[in-house]
């Protein structure tokens, strides 16, 4: 349906752009339609100056599905090279940051590059707040614009990593891509409570799907079949019981490693939940 609404929009002489063929793109991410989102890629590089990350990001993750690795790397590369070309045509100079003055401003630095730095989420900071003072604390040095590339929920500590420069630079598109086409490895410990989920090591997987709901300034997530499809695997590293004055056990707990193989919003929390968790 979004192909042929793609192609009606078209006859009529619709005017095309970014979020067109991103909506017509994610709904090819499955393997036995991943040719029609490359081509609709290709139709998007003609028409338009330069497609952005993240829509060249829902292509590769179609790629993968389809264990088209080659083709993805390819189409990545050769995106990464138009990126380069565009900003250095609008000769953008490119940013050296002095880490400790960063650290001297409060930021836990984990990592820094001269397209990227990654930075250290507290569990109580969102975000969008931690953007905010990077941004401040680098344009005290001259630096660029920052961009999210990735985010984590409030509650969840753990390491961003942030592209330096706008949303037309080569290291914010190149990032984008890589995250949005699952590229990149993402591993979360937390400890949950109820009964043990298993002994320590074993695994499980949870597959449900996930509707978001939206109430005025909250979201949250639930497991339903109106819901997009969702997979997380858990591995159990430790298990803890909390007991009373009296020798009784109150309460279990086990410390859990997990992976998203996709990426909905509250996943975790709703899968965790939905095993009553």
């Amino acid at each position: 349906e979004a192909l042929a609404l793609l192609a009606d929009m078209a006859a009529r002489r619709v005017n095309m752009n970014d979020f067109t063929y991103s909506a017509a793109v994610s709904a090819c991410e499955h393997d036995s339609m991943w040719q029609h989102s490359v081509a609709l890629f290709q139709e998007c590089c003609l028409r338009l100056r330069q497609p952005k990350g993240i829509l060249l990001g829902s292509v590769i993750n179609a790629c993968r599905h389809a264990n088209q690795w080659s083709l993805a790397c390819e189409l990545l590369a050769n995106e990464l090279s138009k990126w380069l070309v565009l900003e250095k045509s609008i000769d953008r100079a490119p940013c050296s940051l002095p880490q400790q003055s960063l650290l001297n401003a409060g930021h836990d630095v984990s990592s820094q590059h001269q397209s990227f730095i990654a930075v250290s989420k507290p569990g109580d900071t969102s975000t969008e707040k931690v953007l905010e003072q990077l941004q401040d604390s680098i344009r005290v040095f001259g630096g660029p614009d920052v961009m999210e590339v990735s985010r984590l929920d409030l509650f969840t500590s753990g390491v961003l990593v942030i592209a330096l420069g706008s949303s037309t630079s080569a290291s914010f598109n190149y990032l984008a891509a890589q995250f949005a086409g699952h590229l990149v490895s993402k591993t979360y410990h937390c400890l949950c409570s109820g009964i043990s989920l298993g002994s320590i090591g074993c695994k499980a997987v949870r597959s449900a799907p996930l509707l978001t709901i939206k109430d005025m300034d909250r979201q949250w997530a639930i497991v339903s079949n109106l819901g997009r499809e969702a997979l997380t695997t858990l591995r159990v590293r430790a298990g803890y019981c909390m007991t009373s004055s009296r020798g009784m056990q109150d309460e279990s707990f086990s410390f859990l490693e997990i992976r998203l193989i996709t990426g909905r919003a509250h996943q975790i929390r709703a899968h965790l939940a939905s095993l009553g968790r």
